[in-house]
């Protein structure tokens, strides 16, 4: 038998417990499906108050007879974008929808999933 004396010294104890390791969990890795899709970009300043619009054919929002309206997302830039698939189209801008008002030079051409940067000449 062993006995225990008061004020006996105990062995010292580590002051920081010990470390367990932690279980690592994983998630599974969510993949999404994304839509190809055509961007185009139109460098333009046309002035305040003043919007740029795309006509076009070959994809079957746009058409020749009336312009959709671009994106302002900076003074100077325009963006249109598009999912609905297609195989060629044929765009060009117009400040204001105004006919009148169509940049100068030859139509652009655009392919499904382009993502093409043009600075019209009006």
């Amino acid at each position: 038998m062993t006995s225990s004396k008061k004020g006996a010294k105990q062995p010292k104890q580590d002051p920081k417990p010990a470390q367990k390791a932690m279980p690592v969990m994983t998630q599974p890795i969510q993949h999404q499906k994304t839509k190809a899709k055509t961007k185009i970009h139109a460098h333009f300043n046309c002035g305040f108050a003043n919007n740029l619009f795309i006509r076009g054919d070959g994809i079957a929002s746009l058409s020749w007879d009336k312009g959709l309206a671009m994106k302002n997302i900076a003074p100077d830039e325009w963006v249109w974008e598009t999912d609905r698939p297609f195989s060629t189209a044929h765009v060009k801008f117009l400040v204001n929808d105004d006919p009148k008002r169509y940049e100068a030079g030859e139509n652009h051409t655009i392919a499904f999933g382009d993502d093409v940067t043009i600075t019209p000449r009006f």
